[in-house]
């Protein structure tokens, strides 16, 4: 499955059948592929691909649409099979996992867990004498990888003996570095979809907004005949992940949408496509916060959980998922 990363200097549509991705490793997690990264476009490296149907763009069809692939039937494979999931990227006190379906079924949720070290003056759930985290994805579709974002877990070192809270508490949030910082990761669970979900990140185009400071991040967009589902997050200056906000629903390419405000696809005459805004959400786990006592963290206030503009400026954003709902 392609992943799709854009940088701020990226000023046109990323396309990739090969993938795009991080420049360089994160803490030695995840590997560098293709894509432009801070003006520099890099050499795609080959990434072996999930068995399943051909998913590359079919031929292209009056419009400048392209094929979608032929609906899959799904749900022959035994069920949990083909399920994994790894720690993709730290960054900051973010966590990034992936979780690779080989199968043909598709899962409305994919519970995975992991555990990790305790941490001194902390308490934490304890699973056979370690701390352990439960975590669920959202969609994962047949033959597809999605990414799920989650929070380094935080812990309190109290001032004093007295267990009841004070301004002079000290939060620590960034404090998960590597891969052996999260143990026994596993897949735990899953909910199977009523709907075949077939992957779609080929079909999903990305540009950045030149003008980041207004809070617009970039743009997305569906060249292909089929509606696509997707879902993107960001990733600030390598050390903040964040949420975004946009529609979810990208229509066929060309289909021309009335103006509207809120969060709908709204079509360009440019570009003959609806396109979907990428706008900035907050912090998932502001690295910012890590060592700051309670009083800090409180006065403070919203402006730890905000990006600024000067943040916009130096993004990647990541398609989590992206679908075609077969029925």
């Amino acid at each position: 499955m392609k992943k799709i990363w854009i940088c701020a200097v990226l000023l046109g549509a990323v396309s990739a059948l090969g993938g795009c991705g991080i420049a360089g490793q994160a803490d030695g997690l995840g590997e560098a592929v293709g894509g432009w990264i801070q003006g520099e476009e890099q050499e795609p490296e080959t990434e072996e691909e999930p068995s399943g149907p051909e998913t590359g763009p079919e031929q292209e069809t009056e419009g400048g649409k392209e094929e979608a692939p032929a609906p899959i039937a799904g749900g022959t494979d035994q069920e949990g099979s083909g399920l994994s999931v790894e720690l993709y990227r730290i960054a900051g006190a973010t966590l990034i996992f992936r979780i690779d379906n080989q199968s043909d079924v598709s899962y409305s949720s994919v519970q995975f867990s992991w555990r990790f070290q305790n941490q001194p003056g902390s308490t934490f759930a304890d699973e056979n004498g370690f701390p352990q985290m439960a975590n669920a994805s959202g969609e994962v579709p047949a033959y597809a990888s999605v990414y799920e974002l989650v929070s380094v877990p935080d812990y309190t070192i109290l001032h004093g003996d007295s267990k009841q809270e004070n301004p002079d508490d000290v939060f620590y949030y960034n404090w998960i570095h590597s891969a052996e910082d999260v143990m026994g990761l596993q897949i735990t669970g899953w909910e199977v979809s009523d709907t075949v979900l077939q992957d779609a990140s080929d079909w999903v185009e990305l540009e950045k907004d030149p003008d980041a400071g207004s809070g617009r991040l970039g743009y997305a967009w569906n060249r292909s005949d089929t509606p696509i589902r997707f879902q993107t997050a960001v990733i600030y200056g390598g050390t903040e992940g964040g949420f975004t906000e946009s529609a979810d629903y990208l229509p066929p390419a060309g289909v021309i949408m009335e103006e509207s405000g809120g969060e709908r696809p709204r079509y360009d005459g440019g570009s003959g496509n609806a396109r979907a805004i990428v706008y900035a959400g907050e912090y998932l786990a502001p690295t910012g916060k890590d060592q700051m006592t309670a009083s800090e963290i409180a006065a403070a206030g919203e402006d730890l959980y905000q990006p600024d503009a000067a943040a916009f400026e130096n993004c990647e954003i990541l398609i989590t998922r992206a679908y075609f709902e077969r029925n």
